[in-house]
C-alpha cells in the first residue's frame, strides 16, 4: 500500500498513562492541517489503562489516532511495530514525555519536503518543569542589553510568558490562572517563547 502524504507521529509508551494528558495537549495545539498528519500510538506491552486512556483522551476527532499493541518490551521493538504500521510517507517519533512545540510538525514536514535529499531530521530540546532555571540571571550589562532585545523580538504572547515565569516569579500554574491557559499549554508556550530567544540570542 502507497503511504500516505504527510506525517505520522508514532508514540512508543509503556505505562504511559499518567503522561497522556500533557502529551495530548501539546500534540492536540499543532499547526499543521489536519489532513496532513495523523497519530500512532505503540502501547509496549503495558499493563496500566493506557491504551483505553489514550482512546478516550484523544482530543482531536479531526486527526486520527490509532493504538496499536506491541507485546514485546523494549522500544526497539516497538519503535520497528510503528514503522511497520505507519500509513505516511513520514514520521515523528515523539516520547510519551516530549510536549512538542506548536509549529513543531508544520516546520518539519515543511523542511523535509522541500528538501527530499534529507532522510532525518532532529529537533531542539529543552527540559520544562516547574523548577525551570530562569533565562534571565545576573549578567554583564552587555548580556542583559541582548536579552531585553531578545524578548522584544518575540510576539507579545511569548514575551509575556517569560517576563511573567522569569521576571516576576509566577509559577506555572499561576500563570494557567492569569492567561487562562492550562499548565501544558503554558509549558508549551513557554518552552516556544524560550527556544525563540535563544535562536535571537545565537545569532
Amino acid at each position: 500500500m502507497n503511504p500516505r502524504p504527510g506525517i505520522e507521529v508514532i508514540i512508543c509508551t509503556y505505562n504511559g498513562a499518567p503522561r497522556l494528558p500533557a502529551l495530548f495537549a501539546a500534540l492536540s495545539a499543532q499547526s499543521l492541517d489536519a489532513a496532513r498528519w495523523s497519530v500512532l500510538l505503540i502501547d509496549n506491552a503495558s499493563t496500566d489503562s493506557t491504551a483505553g486512556d489514550a482512546r478516550r483522551l484523544w482530543p482531536r476527532p479531526d486527526v486520527e489516532l490509532r493504538v496499536i499493541n506491541e507485546p514485546t518490551p523494549g522500544q526497539m521493538a516497538a519503535r520497528e511495530r510503528g514503522r511497520a504500521e505507519t500509513r505516511r510517507a513520514f514520521v515523528c517519533f515523539c516520547d510519551d514525555d516530549n510536549l512538542l512545540a506548536p509549529d513543531y510538525l508544520e516546520t518539519a514536514l515543511a523542511i523535509i519536503e522541500n528538501q527530499p535529499a534529507l532522510g532525518v531530521l532532529g529537533g531542539c530540546g529543552d527540559a520544562i518543569s516547574d523548577d525551570i532555571a530562569p533565562m534571565v540571571s545576573h549578567e554583564p550589562a552587555e548580556w542583559r542589553h541582548d536579552v531585553a532585545a531578545a524578548l522584544e523580538s518575540l510576539p507579545a504572547h511569548y514575551r509575556r510568558i517569560i517576563l511573567l515565569r522569569d521576571l516576576e516569579g509566577l509559577t506555572i500554574a499561576e500563570i494557567g490562572e492569569q492567561l487562562g491557559l492550562t499548565r501544558e499549554a503554558v509549558k508549551s508556550r513557554l518552552h516556544r517563547a524560550r527556544l525563540l530567544a535563544r535562536e535571537y540570542l545565537a545569532c
